[in-house]
């Protein structure tokens, strides 16, 4: 979808001021400064940003559990999407920085989603009224996202507290190696969520999930697991297959790896 324009030349301006730009500016006073640069607009935006992917995932899949529409939200607002979405538009190349490209490496992505957000703070420190106009546009951005990670209807079940070990049951072994492992903390959420893999010894994804804590996000991965009945059938058939003597896990390996 096309960019909405800032018309103010000042606040364009600032959008795509890095503080880096500032920082050896003594003449300026600090309050100056604090308005020469875009920290405050990004700051501005990242809250805006938050806010609307909130709504438009809730409004897009009003029968989806809270869990997967923060898994949903985490994927709009992560910094590879921004990144993404700042390089269409060439908010990148405007960005004015004093910090060598060389010396960014892996914060060069985070620096190019800040512009986005900042270009966000921007359309409403111009006129709050920009909020229909900003909302409509991130929607048609997150749309493709949305559709692509529309939820099973699997997804919207009840919260099942013994799906690990329900799981576990059916298709776990020594040889397998499950493990649960946190692979995201969004502290910008109320309350922190956390993103939780369900992966075998070999790497091969089976289940992601999301709770306000560790141990509900890896049960909410189980149940993903549990809920892919192809998945469930192929590793039953490798468990079957297995020596006994190979296919039990020692109690301490069960909590060690978050099963039990």
């Amino acid at each position: 979808p096309p960019l909405p324009e800032i018309k103010d030349p000042a606040i364009r301006a600032r959008v795509f001021i890095h503080k880096s730009i500032i920082k050896d500016k003594l003449f300026l006073s600090k309050r100056e400064q604090l308005h020469s640069h875009n920290e405050r607009l990004e700051f501005l935006g990242d809250s805006v940003l938050n806010n609307m992917m909130t709504q438009i995932a809730y409004h897009r899949f009003p029968d989806a559990a809270e869990g997967v529409l923060s898994v949903l939200r985490t994927k709009l607002i992560s910094n590879a999407t921004l990144m993404r979405w700042s390089s269409a538009y060439g908010l990148d190349k405007e960005l004015k920085k004093n910090t060598p490209d060389e010396t960014l490496n892996n914060g060069k992505m985070k620096l190019y989603a800040d512009v986005f957000e900042a270009y966000i703070g921007g359309l409403m420190t111009e006129n709050p009224a920009n909020y229909t106009v900003v909302y409509d546009w991130l929607k048609q951005l997150a749309e493709p996202i949305l559709k692509k990670n529309e939820p099973k209807k699997e997804q919207r079940s009840e919260f099942r507290p013994n799906a690990k070990m329900e799981l576990y049951s059916l298709i776990g072994s020594a040889s397998l190696g499950l493990h649960y492992d946190c692979i995201h903390r969004d502290t910008r959420s109320v309350p922190t969520t956390f993103i939780v893999e369900l992966r075998t010894g070999a790497g091969d994804l089976l289940g992601t999930g999301q709770g306000e804590n560790i141990k509900i996000a890896g049960t909410k991965a189980a149940m993903e697991a549990l809920d892919n009945k192809e998945l469930i059938e192929k590793y039953s058939i490798l468990r079957a297959n297995t020596p006994r003597d190979a296919s039990k896990i020692p109690s301490h390996e069960m909590n060690k790896n978050g099963i039990s």
